[in-house]
C-alpha cells in the first residue's frame, strides 16, 4: 500500500478536499446518492449526514451504507478494487 497516494483506507473528507481524488470518488457517491433515493432508510445523503461522514474512512462509510439508505447500494468488489487502484495514482 502507497502511503503517499490515497486509498479507500483515507478519510471521505481528505479525498473530497482533493480534486482529482473526488472526481474519481464522484461515480460512487452517485451510485449512494441514487440508491439512498430508492431506499427506505433516511432517503438521502443530506448535508449534514455528508460532514458527519467525512470523518470517516472509505471502508468504514461503505460498511454502513445498508442502513444509511436502507438497502445495499449494489457497489461490487470489482468496483471497489478499481476505485482503489485509481485512487493509488493519485498523491496526497
Amino acid at each position: 500500500m502507497k502511503t503517499n497516494c490515497f486509498s479507500l483506507n483515507d478519510k471521505l473528507g481528505g479525498i473530497l478536499d482533493n480534486p482529482e481524488a473526488a472526481a474519481v470518488f464522484k461515480p460512487l457517491m452517485d451510485k449512494l446518492a441514487e440508491a439512498a433515493s430508492k431506499g427506505r432508510g433516511m432517503g438521502s445523503l443530506s448535508d449534514g449526514m455528508m460532514k458527519m461522514l467525512r470523518g470517516f474512512t472509505v471502508l468504514r462509510m461503505l460498511s454502513m451504507v445498508p442502513t444509511m439508505i436502507g438497502g445495499a447500494a449494489g457497489i461490487t468488489k470489482e468496483e471497489l478494487l478499481s476505485l482503489n487502484d485509481r485512487l493509488n495514482r493519485i498523491r496526497k
